[in-house]
């Protein structure tokens, strides 16, 4: 229900457009026949109708989905209206306000757009019932109707005259209404069937209350109302004499006392707008040829720029002459860095991903680079930092397309660009170009790898993988790794025909902060409640708090149950490092001694217990309350009876940090409040960290 929400709500924001043009032109040729009013929100029905358009390279609709169909899934929610002024207004609230906190959240665009969803569906209910309620009443009052002659009848309980029905309709009139009066108004109302305005303004009113929440549709529709009217009166009174014109006037202003039920209902057909129809009976006069055919032109100029959709790059592009293709020759070289990785780079939304590959080469790219893996001999050959290009978007319009041709260089092409690049990784050289679609590569080879491998959830892999036939076997090849962090990918290679798996690190971990977590240990912790030996695990980066560092581990020890939160956030404990630049700036002195690290998250809380110092460091104790399930975890997981009301929501770690001084690394501790008081857990930071 949501997609088609987001799909009603961007047709009701290109159709706004249409509706604006079509309302400016209706003040403008008011010398125009009154029907040429009802074509033109005739186009604005069949828009509102048909979604669906034809391209044209002569459209003015800016952007053909203003608002992405997978916004409320999206990390960064932005929309693409087509004008940079209101994108930058809009974008900056999006993606403060709505962009999800962490990549297991809920996005707050979900429910959003879901409550909008339920909003609008009883929106349309509410007025279709108006609209049905409406029509049993009026067709209760006339029940009592006699025939007059043919679908013409007359009721005591009406005070104004109006059609009622749609496959049958009939025209009911009050009763004591002159001879004359009496004929004007039967003309009028038998223009309406010969016009099928019975029919018109209903569908109208349907379509009104599919789209309620836009104002202009309403004014459309109101509009519309006047405007039946209006080509209604001319139709019956163009002919005419002066003096059957006023009759028709006082007809009209006769029938302009009571009005209020008619008005009220959407399928009942009373007049509007008296005086402004009484001035266009008696000023009528007949338009000339030139402004007839100014009408039809503007008619087909409104429906050619705001009921088609502006060229997109690819047809362009396909559609380019022989002397347009000649601009693919006018290339030239453009300098470019190397891609880094290190122990301070993080993933992107999606991780890294293989883009395709050969029976050498694996190409694989995340917005922090592009690279070029050489599987035979177990090597990285190349990369490309996609940013000194252009290239570094992984989502939205500018997302990067990654293609290999056969003389084993890359393309690279950003979706809203029409130029793209060759990365020729053997000689090492970039070139631009403009894009030429006959070079890309529709096969790529690219799979689900759930289709191949049983995925393990609780580490990252990479959702598409490469398969080739090499020597007559089948290979595959995925990205994986246990931390999320760049530096520490690897690349899975497996022949579909045996179960073995040969893994190969693609970057090296050699670093001064890599050292350092490698060189963690801890002695003999102290702990009241466990009796038996604690140890440290496994390297592990991004362990906990951007720290990268290895956890307890315990026999005694019993992890909690948890959703998203990582095994680590769940751990007994643990000791970690981290030097990165950015981390530094949540970190405050005061006459050289760390007094306090911020640190937030829209799943956990924290309080500051105390400083401490030892030997040449100085430092705080934090409490740290972290959740062990999102809202929507938590209620599955009650639903299936996974967990129980007295099992724990929350999970407390005390937290230490310290460090030497500013610049200098900066270590921290954590130790489960429900196996370490905080004395104890002191006393462990200060046997422990003397040896870092």
């Amino acid at each position: 229900m949501s997609h088609i929400f987001i799909e009603i709500l961007n047709n009701s924001l290109i159709t706004s457009l249409l509706i604006i043009a079509v309302i400016i032109v209706r003040m403008i040729i008011k010398k125009a026949p009154k029907w040429f009013s009802c074509v033109l929100w005739g186009l604005v029905a069949i828009k509102l109708v048909f979604p669906f358009s034809i391209e044209s390279v002569f459209s003015l609709v800016p952007s053909t989905k203003p608002i992405p169909s997978d916004i409320e899934y999206s990390a960064t929610p932005q929309i693409e209206s087509g004008v940079d002024a209101i994108n930058r207004v809009v974008n900056p609230v999006l993606e403060q306000n709505f962009a999800p906190q962490t990549v297991t959240s809920i996005n707050p665009l979900q429910i959003v757009i879901m409550v909008c969803s339920i909003v609008w569906i009883a929106g349309i209910i509410g007025l279709l019932m108006y609209s049905f309620i409406s029509y049993l009443l009026l067709k209760r009052k006339v029940a009592a109707s006699r025939k007059l002659n043919g679908n013409v009848y007359v009721c005591d309980e009406i005070v104004t005259p109006f059609i009622l029905g749609i496959l049958r309709p009939r025209i009911y009139l009050p009763t004591g209404i002159s001879d004359k009066n009496r004929e004007c108004i039967l003309e009028h109302e038998m223009a309406h069937l010969r016009r099928f305005d019975h029919l018109w303004k209903p569908l109208g009113f349907v379509i009104l209350a599919l789209y309620w929440f836009n104002p202009l549709c309403w004014v459309a529709y109101i509009l519309l109302c006047k405007d039946i009217e209006l080509a209604c009166d001319e139709k019956v009174t163009r002919d005419k004499d002066k003096e059957w014109k006023a009759t028709y006037c006082q007809a009209l202003l006769a029938c302009n006392t009571q009005r209020r039920i008619i008005a009220a209902c959407p399928v009942a057909f009373g007049e509007v707008s008296v005086k402004d129809r009484v001035k266009s009976v008696l000023n009528y006069k007949k338009p000339a040829f030139w402004i007839i055919a100014i009408a039809i032109v503007v008619s087909v100029i409104l429906a050619v720029c705001f009921m088609t959709n502006p060229k997109s790059i690819s047809n362009k592009e396909n559609e380019k002459t022989t002397e347009d293709s000649t601009k693919i020759n006018d290339t030239k070289e453009v300098e470019y860095t190397q891609a880094s990785v290190d122990i301070n780079t993080v993933p992107g939304a999606d991780g890294a991903q293989i883009d395709c590959g050969n029976d050498k080469y694996i190409v694989f790219h995340d917005y922090y680079g592009l690279f070029v893996y050489n599987w035979p001999e177990r090597k990285l050959q190349t990369s490309l930092n996609l940013a000194s290009i252009g290239c570094d978007a992984t989502q939205g319009d500018a997302v990067c397309e990654v293609f290999m041709t056969e003389d084993y260089s890359v393309l690279i092409h950003a979706l809203n660009s029409d130029k793209m690049y060759e990365f020729d990784f053997i000689n090492n050289k970039v070139t631009e170009l403009a894009y030429d679609s006959t070079r890309i590569k529709s096969e790529k080879n690219l799979v689900n790898l759930s289709d191949y491998v049983e995925q393990d959830t609780t580490i990252w892999q990479s959702y598409n993988a490469y398969l080739t036939d090499i020597d007559s076997e089948k290979v595959l090849f995925w990205l994986e790794n246990g931390s999320g962090l760049p530096i520490d990918l690897s690349l899975h290679i497996k022949f579909t025909d045996t179960d073995d798996v040969e893994t190969v690190q693609i970057f090296s971990k050699q670093d001064e902060t890599a050292n350092s977590i490698d060189n963690l240990h801890i002695g003999t912790i102290t702990s009241s409640k466990i009796k038996s030996e604690v140890t440290l695990g496994v390297l592990r980066w991004d362990m906990f708090l951007h720290f990268s560092g290895k956890i307890f581990q315990c026999d005694e020890y019993v992890e909690p149950k948890h959703g998203y939160a990582s095994d680590e956030w769940c751990a007994l404990g643990g000791i970690g490092v981290c030097d990165d630049a950015q981390m530094a700036e949540r970190e405050v002195f005061e006459n050289g001694k760390l007094t306090e690290y911020y640190d937030t998250d829209n799943h956990m809380t924290n309080e500051k217990i105390e400083e401490f110092s030892f030997g040449n460091y100085t430092g705080c104790l934090y409490m740290y309350e972290l959740d062990l399930f999102s809202a929507a975890e938590e209620y599955e997981a009650m639903e299936k009876g996974e967990i129980e009301e007295g099992d724990p929501r929350t999970i407390k770690h005390w937290v230490a940090f310290y460090t030497e001084g500013e610049g200098e690394p900066l270590y921290m501790q954590f130790y489960n409040c429900d196996y370490f008081t905080k004395e104890e857990s002191l006393e462990n930071v200060m046997s422990s960290g003397e040896q870092n």
